[in-house]
């Protein structure tokens, strides 16, 4: 992905420039060569080191995350542009309607700015054509929207919201992002007469909201403080008035580090707690953690995971035979490391117990799975067990 970046963001500043000849040059060629025998050289070491599935199954993997929505990461065309616009306003909306104003510009600053706008784009595009969709693929854009974002307030050359248009647009976004901050505190409240409504149609999302998020009632006010944070930034943009637009910006600071301390450890209460949990009382236990049908890194994170944990010699055998299986058969949305080693887990030889947390609406699957045993369920996770099993003779 980074050489695939860095070549577009290169090659299409270059096709601007009219300056083709630069990919003739010495550093250009060096820079070339270097970063392909040193992404190279973790290819050839695994394959010298007997993981060439690995190999093939990264390879693979990278293949199935464009061409299709992996793991339920899907969403349209149009997805990274909506992450941008709210995640990083209000900078992006001034990135928008500053797009061609680079008046009062000095050469390099003209330079550096055109550089930033073909990053972006390479960005942009390159992920909204990716099928798989995740917010932090667009991340790499943030750093060219705010560039640009703060080149338009230094230039100080007219108000950069003027139309009615643009007023309308900054205050729909301010308020859509105020109301989401203010009504969230109140979930436990208004949870049940939208779950009665029938408003929400994953089974899933209604379990986990059977947990507490232990509101304490004065959360809301983080919204009312993003709102006059936007009051801030918008006086100052129409004024034309930096000082005004900087204080606007502290505010919003305020309000992003109130929300991360305050509200999102109270979502996280909902969405994954329960998992979490059970993860860290398996952290001293030699056992197998994994996640059936949904990713994550959580259970190698918070069960203290090592590689050594991962070296039963039956296990190797049992997951080189499975990748070659799927890819003999074709089917490429299953060929990974990460799903043969859950088939291992479910139905191969184990050397210790094996632990699987599934989605509750998934049990009647997992329960299928020879000596598999339910211990318990909780907010939306389910959890089994299957104890050790020595190999067929």
């Amino acid at each position: 992905a980074a050489i695939v970046i860095s070549g577009l963001t290169l090659g299409s500043y270059l096709l601007i420039k009219r300056d083709i000849k630069a990919v003739t040059q010495i550093p250009f060629i060096i820079y070339i060569i270097s970063g392909i025998v040193v992404s190279s050289s973790w290819f050839l070491l695994e394959w010298a080191s007997g993981n060439a599935h690995i190999v093939k199954g990264f390879i693979t993997y990278q293949k199935r995350l464009f061409e299709t929505g992996d793991a339920g990461h899907d969403g349209p065309f149009y997805y990274h542009v909506v992450v941008l616009i709210l995640g990083c306003f209000p900078a992006s909306f001034v990135f928008i309607f500053s797009l061609f104003r680079k008046t009062q510009l000095t050469p390099f600053q003209v330079n550096l700015r055109r550089v930033m706008l073909c990053l972006f784009w390479a960005v942009l595009i390159l992920f909204s054509v990716v099928k798989t969709k995740i917010v932090h693929y667009s991340s790499l854009c943030y750093f060219p929207i705010t560039f640009v974002a703060a080149t338009a307030l230094m230039q100080q050359s007219g108000e950069l919201v003027a139309k009615r248009i643009q007023k309308i647009i900054f205050w729909m976004i301010a308020a859509l992002l105020g109301s989401v901050l203010t009504v969230i505190p109140f979930t436990d409240v208004l949870k049940q007469p939208v779950i009665r409504a029938g408003l929400i149609g994953d089974k899933f999302a209604v379990l986990n909201l059977n947990a507490s998020g232990g509101w304490k009632g004065y959360e809301f006010v983080i919204g009312l403080i993003f709102i006059a944070a936007s009051g801030f930034v918008y006086r100052g943009l129409v004024r034309s008035k930096n000082t005004m637009v900087m204080q606007g910006l502290a505010v919003f600071i305020i309000c992003l580090w109130m929300a991360v301390a305050i509200i999102v450890p109270r979502i996280e209460l909902y969405t994954q707690h329960a998992a979490v949990n059970f993860y860290r009382k398996k952290a001293n236990e030699t056992c197998y953690v994994e996640t059936h049908r949904f990713k994550s890194y959580a259970q190698l994170f918070y069960t203290n995971r090592r590689p050594e944990d991962y070296n039963y010699p039956l296990q190797k055998k049992y997951i080189a035979e499975m990748l070659d299986q799927m890819v003999k058969e074709g089917n490429s949305r299953l060929t990974s490391y990460f799903t043969a080693n859950l088939l291992w887990m479910e139905y191969g030889p184990i050397d210790r117990p094996a632990y699987i947390v599934a989605k509750t609406p998934d049990d009647e699957e997992v329960l299928k799975i020879p000596g598999m045993e339910k211990l318990y369920e909780e907010n939306g996770y389910s959890f089994f067990k299957r104890k050790p099993v020595q190999p067929a003779r």
